[in-house]
């Protein structure tokens, strides 16, 4: 094999794999998209699989992203952090209001900017009411 085949290999399986998700063929997506997750590639190459697996596992990829956002790999919590941002339903709000509770003072005012990012297009009377204090928090001077 010529050098970097297989980092190519594994760039052209992310790339099929979303275009066959834009296809609706989820299941084939994710055959690809596990492949390159266990692959012996680059970080980036098996980070951009994961992401791929979570966008398609949408609201039921909670506990992946608790896994990330408690992970002391920063790749894998700054991704978490992205995709939080990203994936719809209360869950996922849920688990960025857990891992606020959990995270050292430097991630946790990274967690409470990814939740108000989420938020930012709630009414606040559509907010579930565990967030109330962490949104009352996240607009006082000390976040600012």
């Amino acid at each position: 094999r010529p050098p970097g085949a297989r980092e190519e290999y594994a760039l052209a399986s992310v790339v099929c794999a979303a275009k066959l998700l834009r296809e609706n063929k989820q299941q084939s997506a994710i055959n690809l998209y596990q492949q390159v997750r266990v692959a012996d590639v680059s970080k980036q190459r098996q980070l951009e699989a994961t992401r791929g697996l979570l966008v398609i596992a949408g609201e039921k990829s909670a506990a992946l992203l608790t896994e990330w956002l408690n992970s002391s790999d920063a790749d894998l919590f700054g991704l978490g952090l992205k995709m939080a941002r990203t994936l719809p339903g209360d869950e996922v709000s849920g688990v960025l209001a857990q891992a606020i509770r959990n995270a050292s003072p430097e991630r946790g005012v990274l967690v409470l900017l990814a939740l108000a990012d989420r938020l930012t297009t709630l009414a606040t009377a559509d907010q579930p009411a565990y967030l109330s204090p962490l949104m009352a928090a996240a607009s006082t001077r000390a976040f600012r």
